[in-house]
Order: C-alpha cells, then structure tokens, then sequence
C-alpha cells in the first residue's frame, strides 16, 4: 500500500463502500457508470475549488446512484455532514476534515483504480474485485 492510501485509508475506504453498496443494488452496474460518477463529481467538486458555479452534469440513470451515494460520503468528508462508518454509526470530523483538494485526490485515485480493474477484469473488474474487500451490511 503507497503512502496515500495509508495516509487517507478511511475517506477512500468509505468512498468505495457507497460504490459497493449501489454495486450491490443494481446488479447491471458497471464500472463505466462508477467512472462517470467519479468524472461528474471531480468536476464538481473542481469548480467549487475555482470559486465557479459547478456545472450540470447529465448523467445516465445507472451513474446517478453512485454519484449521489459518492457525493454524500464526500460532503461527508468535507465535514459538511456527518460521516457514517461501516456499522452505521455517524460522526462529525469537526477539525479532522478533509480540504476540497483532498477529496479530489482520493476520487481520482478511486478512478485510477476503477480504470486499472476494468482494464484487468472487464466491465465489471472493479466491483469484482474490490465486493470482497469490503463489508456487506445485509444479512
């Protein structure tokens, strides 16, 4: 593991679980709409770091539920909401909040990663490979 995932093991780590978890809703994701997500959002969250207005991003209907998902545990993370961890429990960062910058940094290296396993694995490398790794909250 690099210095950057050790270094932000819990913000990525929870970023993957929200794709996980809309992974594990509708079994006709694939990595391709968890790509636009992360594009939609690291342009978004690009914008807000530029002081401009983020742009509209169409979405297709299977990309729209990783990106909400992604963007709540990123608001999240930049402490403008609280933060749910992997038994449910929520929590405020407070001063432990990550910057703008940070965020964008660990969604683009999800990306890297989802281009990697897709390129590996096939349309679905990504979740294949990653489901195991991370829990299921159902029973």
């Amino acid at each position: 593991m690099s210095t950057f995932e050790e270094r932000y093991n819990d913000p990525l780590r929870s970023m993957e679980l929200a794709l996980v978890q809309a992974y594990r809703t509708d079994e006709r994701m694939t990595d391709w709409e968890t790509v636009n997500a992360l594009n939609a959002l690291i342009r978004e969250y690009t914008a807000v770091q530029r002081r401009r207005q983020p742009p509209l991003i169409p979405l297709s209907p299977l990309a729209q539920q990783p990106h909400a998902e992604l963007k709540s545990v990123c608001e999240g993370w930049l402490g403008h909401a609280p933060v749910v961890d992997e038994a449910g429990q929520t929590a405020v960062l407070g001063d432990k909040a990550l910057s703008l910058q940070e965020v964008i940094d660990c969604l683009k290296r999800i990306r890297k990663s989802v281009e990697y396993w897709q390129k590996e694995g096939g349309r679905r490398g990504y979740f294949e490979f990653i489901d195991g790794f991370l829990p299921d909250p159902r029973p």
